[in-house]
């Protein structure tokens, strides 16, 4: 149904119209290496769309997509975008909600999440 080319595999323009964020928060925050406290919130409250204080659903995976996107994956499947929703499941929420709240989303884009 989203897989428009029929590849098996996502690409981030196909991606891209399935999740609801549409500009890429994460570009612009790209090569920093700490972000400011105004500067998280922002980023959590760009992606918190319903405003219920909790990052999931189609919120996380627009977040997931940005991520990849900024780390140059234009192109993952349906797989590996699962296994990478876990993968942050699996380290940040802390509280296994299966959901990302602000603190979690601090944990995820800390410097030391990415080694």
């Amino acid at each position: 149904m989203f897989d428009v080319n029929h590849d098996g595999r996502l690409d981030l323009n196909e991606l891209a119209k399935v999740l609801p964020v549409e500009e890429n928060y994460i570009l612009k925050l790209k090569g920093r290496k700490q972000l400011s406290r105004s500067e998280m919130t922002g980023l959590f409250l760009h992606y918190d769309q319903d405003g219920d204080g909790k990052i999931s659903g189609d919120e996380l995976m627009a977040l997931l997509r940005d991520l990849l996107q900024a780390e140059g994956k234009e192109e993952i499947s349906l797989q590996q975008l699962e296994e990478y929703h876990q993968a942050i499941l699996d380290l940040c929420d802390t509280n296994k909600d299966g959901m990302i709240d602000k603190e979690e989303l601090t944990l995820l884009m800390s410097p030391s999440a990415s080694k």
